[in-house]
């Protein structure tokens, strides 16, 4: 368990490990799907599309030192990519939350497990990011439009789930403020030339494109109005009724 001035990222996250009928190891055809992490005893969230994929196998969560657990229940809110997991890992700490919105250039961070495997040692690694929020929106992507963070990192596979943490120095209990979804590309066409031949019968067009790409958070604001199966209460409520909520 975290002491109460020291941060170990491992405390808190964990990875989601998707089996196929017959494997039972990274080795045999497991693989990671993406993070999670604890907002209650033996309950993590994670995002909607770690655990909506094709062809699913047995889903189960891998604490750091610990072997996989099984995921027994799964509650989707496609709506916001977003998904509650059950699984009985008693010594995942519970993060603490803020629902407040945090400013452009906020710094923040993050934990998870992209591109995780290490396969000479057969094992998962943990990596960390930190950044700055570069953008405060709503996201048409998902059907919900919910509302994000623009992160000045990209956000990897496997890292799809992760916390978003507030940075605030390296002691203490982190503070969450939203849940890594992946990534934001926007393009824009800059030139645009057409050409045709002498016959008339042939056009050439070329374009060139830039893009920006960008990682992207739901809010801890969007999150706080979802409601936590088993408890028909929001989960802002859920976490001020747990002393979670900052």
């Amino acid at each position: 368990m975290n002491s109460r001035n020291t941060f170990r990222p491992s405390d808190y996250v964990v990875a989601v490990q998707d089996c196929a009928e017959g494997s039972n190891s990274l080795k045999s055809g497991c693989m990671i799907r993406g993070t999670a992490f604890c907002i209650r005893k033996n309950t993590f969230m994670t995002a909607g599309h770690v655990i909506d994929v094709e062809n699913q196998g047995t889903l189960s969560l891998i604490k750091s030192g610990l072997h996989p657990v099984p995921v027994k229940e799964i509650y989707h809110y496609p709506d916001i990519d977003v998904a509650i997991l059950e699984a009985d890992i008693e010594s995942a700490d519970p993060v603490k939350f803020s629902i407040e919105k945090l400013p452009h250039l906020a710094q923040v961070a993050t934990n998870g497990f992209p591109y995780a495997y290490d396969n000479c040692f057969d094992k998962i690694n943990l990596r960390s990011f930190k950044g700055d929020i570069v953008g405060i929106c709503q996201f048409s992507r998902f059907l919900g439009s919910p509302w994000i963070y623009e992160l000045s990192f990209n956000c990897d596979r496997g890292l799809s789930g992760a916390p978003l943490w507030e940075v605030k120095g390296a002691s203490g209990p982190p503070v969450v403020h939203g849940v890594i979804i992946g990534n934001r590309a926007t393009e824009m066409t800059v030139l645009r030339e057409e050409e045709i031949e002498k016959d008339g019968k042939h056009t050439s067009t070329y374009e060139k494109i830039e893009s920006m790409r960008l990682g992207v958070a739901v809010t801890s604001f969007q999150l706080s109005t979802i409601t936590i199966p088993r408890t028909n209460t929001t989960l802002e409520k859920l976490l001020s009724s747990d002393g979670l909520l900052i």
